[in-house]
């Protein structure tokens, strides 16, 4: 028995070519030839005077390959479109030439593909059009700003549909936080998405202190304390700090390599020199009602100069009564340790050291008596 094979669809045509009285088909027909599509054994038996004779085939109907390019549809510009007929054990033939199970398309038209399994073949085909892909571009990869300010981000594109990143649908947003904003157009089913990196530079925020009063032949630095940036002074000079020397406003600017920028000024004003001195009263009395006059106490022309400062107070015999280390603290005539103090005369010692108008450091001992009354 031999086998006849046919694809799904077609026809295959059977033929008794020996010389016949009588023939009779499995089908019912008695013609020499049939036509058969369906899957199944079929036969034939013929007969000539006394002879009868039998002959069948098999015929096997074989599917055809399933191919579907899908619904026709459409490729945005700058993009490329699959079109994919992956079927197992098949042989290709696209209209483009090309003989892959898919191919990749960028351009409108039909496209085309048969596919072959076993020598059975289909196709398929699907329109595709062109349509516009919403594009835009920003001036620049990355923008900065200082702290503070804010940048204005826009696609320029108010005919597209806009989606931020940030959530925001408007054409253009508002930004101060460093990071990376990206927008998306869309237009007839097309999109486009670009992204833009927002910097955010620190504000070089300095202090060069209180304004301050100098008097003559004064030398002092000017200094802003930062590094890595550029410093720019109301004397045209440059660097992190400059010596004055004159009275007179000074004003430094500094700017970042981000191009953020602080500024500061100082006055500088004059006032008359003075020179340090202590006034050392000779005589107390810590019964009197004058509350000034109960205690032995130093007054300093300006306290604030005063670095270090030690007084003593000594008896005739060379005791030491009484020790103060601020001049805020004076001796009220009384001494621990000893018997009652008598009124009489008792000598000091008091060293200070204090810093003058031209921020020298210098030392003054003063020695004298002092007479206690009661």
């Amino acid at each position: 028995m031999d086998t006849t094979g046919l694809c799904d669809g077609e026809f295959a045509n059977l033929e008794v070519t020996i010389p016949s009285d009588l023939i009779e088909w499995s089908t019912g027909e008695t013609s020499s030839a049939i036509t058969v599509m369906n899957q199944g054994i079929v036969w034939a038996e013929t007969t000539l005077g006394n002879c009868t004779f039998r002959d069948s085939t098999t015929v096997v109907v074989q599917s055809l390959p399933i191919v579907n390019l899908g619904q026709d549809t459409f490729v945005c510009s700058g993009e490329a479109l699959t079109l994919d007929a992956t079927t197992a054990g098949a042989n290709y033939n696209w209209s483009t030439g090309e003989s892959s199970a898919n191919i990749l398309i960028s351009d409108a038209g039909t496209y085309s593909v048969e596919v072959s399994v076993n020598g059975c073949t289909n196709a398929d085909e699907v329109l595709i059009s062109s349509r516009l892909t919403p594009e835009f571009t920003f001036a620049m990869d990355n923008i900065t700003i200082c702290e503070g300010e804010q940048a204005t981000l826009s696609t320029g594109r108010p005919e597209f549909m806009t989606t931020w990143s940030t959530g925001a649908t408007t054409e253009e947003i508002t930004a101060s936080i460093a990071g990376l904003y990206e927008a998306t157009t869309s237009q007839d089913g097309c999109t486009f998405t670009a992204g833009i990196n927002l910097n955010v530079g620190a504000i070089p925020v300095f202090d060069l202190g209180e304004d301050v009063a100098e008097c003559d032949q004064f030398s002092t630095i000017l200094d802003v304390g930062l590094n890595n940036v550029d410093v720019v002074w109301s004397t045209g000079e440059v660097g992190s700090s400059i010596r004055v020397d004159t009275i007179g406003t000074y004003m430094a600017t500094v700017m970042t390599a981000e191009g953020c920028e602080f500024s500061d000024e100082l006055t500088i004003s004059e006032r008359e020199c003075t020179e340090f001195s202590l006034y050392v009263p000779n005589a107390f009395n810590p019964l009197s009602l004058n509350e000034d006059n109960q205690k032995f106490t130093v007054s300093p022309s300006d306290a604030s100069q005063i670095q270090e400062y030690e007084m003593n107070i000594f008896d005739r015999w060379g005791n030491r009564l009484f020790t103060s280390n601020t001049v805020e603290e004076g001796w009220d005539g009384s001494a621990p340790g000893f018997m009652s103090i008598q009124p009489g005369v008792y000598t000091y010692t008091i060293r200070v050291r204090y810093t003058d108008d031209f921020d020298t450091d210098e030392i003054d001992i003063v020695n004298g008596s002092l007479t206690l009354l009661k």
